[in-house]
């Protein structure tokens, strides 16, 4: 008896599939006993269930009491499952058992790997071993509930507090918002090293999602590897695990703000929620002119900067007046971006070998102020100067 709906799965996963069943008119009861059954009324002990076709469900068990096994020397279980080892060979070596019929298995297509694995040790010799750890399991329900590898409490159970997980909701996947099901979600379990040590989905087709994913865990893969595979769009599988980082900058690529968002944001949306982070430092400013392409062109966004004093430059776009300043915009975007690229590429911002958010924030971090202080070092201006005259010192 339980309190929660698929009790070997996440919690997440389990009260999201209560909360779509509710939804479809089902009413679903746990951590309550059956008691008795009398004709259209179930007795528990919460009380009486009426019904007018009653599903029993109680799984499997092995039918093998009359089988003659212990004369065979094959050893059972006291629920009659066959003992065997890790090649599938029971008490009797000439003997081999697979699938339902032992411990390690309840899944077709489990027992069809050891059926395989048998055979082959059976009539070749050939030993194929079998990894437990990377056998997806899946709940045919709507949404489907597909997981490999340990969820988050067995990892914690095993790793302590070195287990950590991260989840992605379903509204930032297109495949799940074309299919008006953003209400899902896929889960990495991560282990010590960053490794994926298990995965759950919870979506329409997830069991065929969560094969990738138990190659993943079969192959060691970390979180990172699993975000640099490229996938099909749109699929459910098409998840984008990293951050993006966003500058504002100086014409001369000095970055004055950064932040890392959800790459799924808009620009605008981030670019809006930075100002306004960072308000005492556009209040200080009055008069800024805020450069950007035409990504920025929206009227609603327009007016939040619009509304702290700032200026907006960008390109005009099509049937659109030329804009003020818009001569010069391509030229300050290129020395822009010539400074990004060599915060991507000297300074090896996208190797910053972070772990977790944390981690990846504090190094992007320390990235950020050297490409600052390089170029502060580089800019004569900025530089102290030498000796009693009044000319700054000469660039390196």
């Amino acid at each position: 008896m339980t309190d929660q709906l698929l009790p070997q799965e996440e919690g997440d996963a389990a009260r999201l599939l209560r909360t779509r069943l509710e939804t479809d008119g089902l009413r679903v009861l746990t951590g309550v006993a059956a008691e008795r059954v009398e004709p259209g009324v179930l007795h528990t002990g919460s009380g009486p269930v009426p019904f007018d076709r009653l599903l029993v469900t109680t799984g499997r068990t092995p039918r093998t009491t009359d089988l003659g096994l212990a004369e065979a020397g094959v050893e059972t279980t006291t629920r009659g499952h066959a003992k065997v080892d890790a090649r599938l060979r029971t008490g009797n070596p000439r003997i081999y058992a697979a699938g339902d019929v032992t411990e390690l298995s309840a899944f077709t297509h489990l027992a069809g790997v050891q059926a395989a694995a048998a055979v082959t040790d059976a009539l070749l010799g050939v030993r194929r071993p079998i990894d437990y750890r990377a056998v997806p399991v899946v709940t045919f329900t709507d949404p489907e509930v597909a997981r490999v590898g340990l969820t988050h409490a067995r990892a914690r159970e095993r790793y302590g507090s070195r287990a950590r997980i991260r989840t992605l909701r379903h509204d930032r996947v297109d495949r799940a918002v074309s299919d008006a099901r953003p209400d899902g979600f896929t889960t990495l379990v991560l282990g010590p090293r960053d490794e994926i040590v298990g995965a759950t989905v919870v979506a329409p087709r997830a069991g065929e999602t969560i094969a990738h994913l138990a190659s993943a865990v079969r192959l060691g893969w970390t979180a990172s590897t699993y975000a640099a595979t490229v996938h099909p769009h749109p699929t459910y599988a098409d998840i984008f695990w990293g951050l993006r980082l966003y500058l504002v900058c100086t014409p001369a690529g000095m970055p004055v703000l950064w932040a890392l968002a959800d790459p799924k944001l808009g620009e605008r949306e981030v670019l809006a929620a930075m100002l306004e982070v960072d308000a005492e430092l556009v209040r200080v400013r009055p008069g800024l002119l805020l450069i950007g392409d035409k990504g920025f062109a929206s009227k609603s966004f327009e007016r939040s900067p619009s509304a702290q004093g700032v200026t907006l430059l960008r390109p005009s776009r099509k049937k659109e007046i030329l804009r003020p300043g818009e001569p010069i915009l391509k030229k300050v975007r290129q020395l822009i971006e010539s400074v990004n690229d060599t915060l991507k590429g000297q300074l090896h911002l996208e190797q910053h070998g972070g772990r977790t958010v944390e981690d990846v924030a504090v190094r992007v971090a320390q990235r950020v102020l050297a490409l600052a202080a390089a170029i502060w070092h580089n800019f004569p201006a900025a530089r102290p100067r030498r000796g009693s005259g009044s000319r700054p010192a000469p660039g390196p």
